[in-house]
């Protein structure tokens, strides 16, 4: 029987790979498809994009009162996601 192979991560570099650019800038890719998918600045959606603590972050959000009960009742955001694949 063939031992278990143990992978073991280089957690610096992992760390490094998470923020890097280019990364960056496909989340950032994506949370714009998202955005545009589910209505826009029109819709009152706003995308964003940043670096976090240990890694980079993006995300959609329902910034104005009509776009938060737009997502409540109709799940805008939820249906849009698939746009950011």
């Amino acid at each position: 029987m063939a031992k278990p192979v143990q992978v073991v991560l280089n957690r610096k570099a992992v760390g490094q790979l998470l923020r890097s650019p280019a990364v960056k800038a496909e989340l950032a890719e994506r949370a714009k498809r998202i955005h545009t998918a589910a209505g826009g600045d029109k819709a009152g959606y706003r995308a964003d994009s940043f670096e976090g603590f240990d890694r980079s972050r993006a995300q959609v959000v329902a910034a104005t009162h009509k776009a938060q009960t737009d997502q409540a009742r109709h799940r805008t955001l939820d249906t849009a996601i698939n746009a950011g694949r």
